[in-house]
């Protein structure tokens, strides 16, 4: 098998339908595979086959998808690049992928380690790749245990580590978006987030399985001119962070009605939302809400619309794989209401460096031909086995020997009719081992001293935050999660002479 073989599947029979818009062209499906047919040949004759790993260094958006598609097809495994990288980064990210060379669609200005091979920067634009004409016929390179697809983790944790998907691993992972979100047949899809961040590529292909068309819309950033472009492109299915769902929901929907009336499923993942803010999400933009939480490596909880009603505290029940624990720091599977470390199996191929292949004979095993995988977050199952997160482990706070998790002092903020967003962080302290410091952004007249009242009637004393920090912005990773570290220091850098 060859993932690409799925999209072609569909391209082949409406050829002449729409495929990729962005604000400059409009590639037809007949377009899209041409193409991909030039991309293909121009990696082959740079000498790259079956086995290769390359870095795609791309500016443009449907260009890098189509590279994506190119090298799958022939049995190359890319790894898309962030285009502003220093020729730093790119070395180190070429290095933690073992990558072989580097592909770019501008005039490379910068010398990198690698050998580069360049697409002119008007690649799309030339009549050369249109004279090729489209293949629709099977890709050359076959075989599910291929490594199609290689994604760094955002590195919030510290060194980024590479995710590696074959192409059978690929192909169950939108088949689970199809069975979960609705197939997308002729659907309307808006990508508007970075590739730099994998849902936005994954959700791009998922549209694409259907025949669908992908609008690749530069980001923006009123959330007034979000809602009138997907009612005027007449919007099917996206996907969001809970950033781009605040700023909706600071907007008044029609009277008696809502923001997007029309669309058939709006995705969350990337960073939690509150129970509260799903609540009202469903109430005032959409019923059809959808909530995914996983790592690059592993999709692991779906929450469907008709479950946030009663579950919106949680991030929904494992999807088609059930090998989902919570397990003490032995491993010992823990029962419901529990808490522990997440825990969920992922195949033993291809090896991943943060997948512990070796489990200690003294703990449970793996299902055979599995491994352990630690997504990095502690949380319990309910009785009906959804799963609660309560944050990463690295974000613990241990305040006087008791553990607070931030998550629960954030939902409380958030709850407050004022606060549009909060993070909570310790900070070392010589009495208490580590003190809570909140970060809030706010949106109407409120204090400091407000909201420590406002979370001491809510939750237990060792809770409540010793400082509140009013803040304007929060420093975030293109996924849209808080950069946690970077509030750290911010909080150093104040000396602690803000807030209250």
């Amino acid at each position: 098998m060859n993932f690409v073989d799925q999209i072609t599947r569909f391209a082949m029979y409406k050829p002449d339908n729409p495929a990729l818009i962005n604000n400059r062209r409009t590639l037809r499906y007949r377009q899209f595979y041409a193409a991909m047919t030039w991309a293909e040949e121009r990696i082959l004759q740079a000498g790259l086959g079956p086995g290769d790993r390359i870095g795609l260094l791309f500016r443009d958006d449907m260009g890098l998808l189509i590279a994506i598609l190119a090298c799958g097809r022939i049995g190359v495994t890319a790894m898309p690049l962030e285009a502003r990288s220093s020729a730093q980064e790119v070395g180190t990210h070429a290095d933690v992928a073992a990558l072989t060379r580097i592909v770019v669609d501008h005039a490379a200005t910068t010398e990198y380690s690698l050998p580069v091979i360049a697409f002119a920067s008007d690649w799309l634009d030339r009549p050369d790749w249109q004279e090729s004409g489209a293949d629709f016929g099977p890709a050359r390179a076959q075989g599910g245990d291929r490594m199609f697809l290689i994604t760094l983790s955002s590195g919030t944790t510290g060194r980024p580590v590479p995710s590696l998907r074959t192409h059978r691993h690929f192909a169950l992972l939108i088949a689970s978006f199809v069975s979960h979100f609705g197939r997308p047949m002729g659907w309307r899809y808006l990508c508007m987030t970075s590739f730099d961040f994998s849902a936005s590529r994954n959700f791009c292909l998922y549209g694409l399985m259907g025949g669908g068309v992908v609008h690749l819309h530069p980001p923006l950033f009123r959330p007034e001119d979000l809602v009138a472009e997907m009612q005027r492109l007449r919007i099917d299915a996206t996907f969001m962070v809970p950033t781009v769902i605040r700023w909706m929901l600071a907007l008044e929907p029609p009277e008696g009605g809502l923001l997007l009336p029309d669309i058939k499923s709006l995705v969350i993942t990337g960073a939690t939302m509150s129970a509260r803010e799903k609540r009202e999400t469903v109430r005032r933009i959409t019923p059809n809400l959808f909530e995914i939480y996983g790592t690059t490596v592993k999709t692991i909880t779906f929450l469907l619309p008709h479950e946030i009603e009663k579950k919106a505290d949680s991030v929904g029940r494992p999807g088609p794989d059930p090998e989902v624990y919570i397990v003490d720091e032995r491993g010992k599977p823990l029962g419901a209401g529990e808490i522990g470390r997440v825990r969920c199996t992922v195949p033993r191929w291809p090896p991943h460096p943060s997948i512990e292949l070796d489990t200690p004979a003294d703990q449970p095993q793996p299902p055979h031909g599995f491994a352990w995988y630690y997504p990095g977050e502690v949380g319990f199952f309910d009785n009906d086995r959804y799963l609660h997160v309560k944050g990463r482990i690295s974000d613990l706070i241990v305040r006087a020997g008791a553990n607070v998790y931030p998550v629960e002092i954030e939902d409380v903020l958030m709850s407050h009719p004022g606060v549009v967003e909060a993070a909570v962080v310790g900070e070392a302290d010589r009495v208490l081992g580590e003190s809570v410091v909140a970060f809030v952004i706010v949106n109407q007249p409120v204090t400091a001293v407000d909201l420590r009242k406002y979370c001491r009637d809510r939750l237990v004393a060792y809770k409540v935050p010793e400082e509140i920090i009013l803040v304007d912005d929060l420093p975030r990773t293109s996924g849209g999660k808080v950069r946690k570290k970077e509030l750290t220091k911010r909080w150093a850098k104040s000396d602690g002479n803000a807030g209250a």
